[in-house]
């Protein structure tokens, strides 16, 4: 402030001491400053929107007469191509949109096991743990103290396919939370000598049944709170959700349909909360495809050893790792792995080349046999048209 006022007091000393004309030499008149043109900011280049796979699948919907379809590609830059055709309601006009969820059935166990990667990886979990160490406090049949979270995930903990309904229910209170419920299904089956040798392929739901409820003592985290922090928060999967999508108190949505003769009945059953680890989540098929990028070689969230951990099967003669089949095919051009998911009432399938970063996804709102094959015709239209082995010259991939 001291400087610009004593500028502004000696500005009159110095016009009162100017030279004079005859004293002082002329000023040159200054340049013209050529004016400098400033570019407008661009517009930012708008996204590409995705491929419209809805008029590939209307024709699967009218030839297979089943109520709706939906099927995505994505691949390292995001949604390459998404559609979807026919109804959300069998009985009502509403059609379906690109933005509806649909049910993944068992395509959730690989969901599962991605929590559990991330939970190695921060050395909270350990795949060697054994579930004498993760559930100190449970009655084990000796047969699974030595169970580890490893055979868990890829279905060799020992256990039964499912759970013995009739035994647990005198011992399920209904109006117990899920992650209650689960411990309950978990003590019940653990009692028990398990159904063959631990180490032998035997496909169990209950096996991830008893797996929820292991992280679920370890971390003192329901399994539903370890999906939403360790999964669907950090990769902004906003759509998903467990259970059922329509019900009659949220009639807008996907829903689930139930073939009883030649016709499609609407219903909102689904797989027990408890079965949550082994097959209740839900979401758009976008939600999805962000799944499937983890999965990727490259892909974000895991540690690669630990990434292709679970994409790795234990024995040649079994192709199942942890939450993935994995197959030699080259239907893409590469190994892929590959899951599909029913509640008997959706139907899911999804596709990964993990090398060259591309996944393809179908489902369907119906689980028969119908809807199945719905799904794989979906699924080989889509692969014809955005599946191409690429040309081993091109470097790009």
């Amino acid at each position: 402030m001291h400087c610009l006022r004593s500028i502004a007091l000696c500005l009159p000393l110095l016009a009162a001491c100017r030279p004079t004309a005859s004293t002082r030499p002329p000023t040159p008149e200054p340049e013209p400053v050529a004016e400098v043109a400033i570019p407008e900011p661009s517009e930012p280049e708008p996204e590409p929107m995705p491929d419209d796979l809805g008029p590939l699948l209307a024709p699967i919907v009218e030839r297979m007469q089943v109520p709706g379809l939906g099927a995505a590609v994505v691949d390292r830059q995001g949604l390459v191509a998404i559609g979807v055709a026919g109804a959300r309601h069998i009985d009502r006009p509403a059609v379906l949109e690109i933005g509806d969820r649909f049910h993944l059935g068992s395509d959730t166990k690989a969901m599962t096991a991605y929590v559990v990667g991330r939970l190695v990886d921060r050395g909270e979990l350990s795949w060697d743990d054994t579930l004498a160490e993760l559930m100190p406090d449970v009655k084990l049949h000796r047969g699974y103290r030595a169970v580890t979270v490893d055979q868990l995930l890829s279905q060799r903990g020992g256990l039964p396919p499912n759970v013995d309904g009739d035994a647990l229910e005198a011992r399920l209170d209904p109006e117990s939370s899920p992650a209650e419920q689960r411990a309950v299904v978990a003590a019940l089956a653990l009692g028990r000598k398990p159904s063959q040798t631990p180490g032998t392929f035997v496909y169990s739901n209950l096996g991830y049944i008893v797996l929820g409820a292991a992280l679920q003592v370890r971390t003192g985290s329901s399994w539903e709170a370890l999906m939403e922090r360790e999964l669907f928060e950090p990769q902004g999967m906003t759509s998903c959700g467990f259970g059922p999508v329509a019900t009659p108190d949220a009639p807008d949505g996907t829903w689930a349909h139930l073939r009883e003769g030649q016709d499609y009945q609407a219903v909102d059953i689904d797989n027990p909360l408890y079965l949550g680890p082994a097959g209740t989540v839900h979401c758009t098929l976008e939600d999805w495809g962000r799944f499937a990028q983890l999965m990727f070689d490259d892909g974000p969230g895991l540690e690669a050893a630990t990434r292709e951990h679970l994409r790795s099967p234990v024995a040649d003669d079994q192709p199942y790792a942890k939450g993935w089949m994995v197959s030699d095919a080259f239907p893409l051009g590469e190994p892929i792995i590959t899951h599909d998911g029913s509640n008997t009432v959706n139907y899911a399938s999804i596709v990964i080349a993990p090398k060259r970063g591309l996944a393809l996804m179908t489902a369907c709102n119906a689980g028969d046999a119908a809807a199945q094959g719905a799904a794989v015709d979906a699924m080989l239209t889509v692969m014809k048209h955005y599946g191409r082995p690429p040309h081993p010259a091109d470097p790009g991939r």
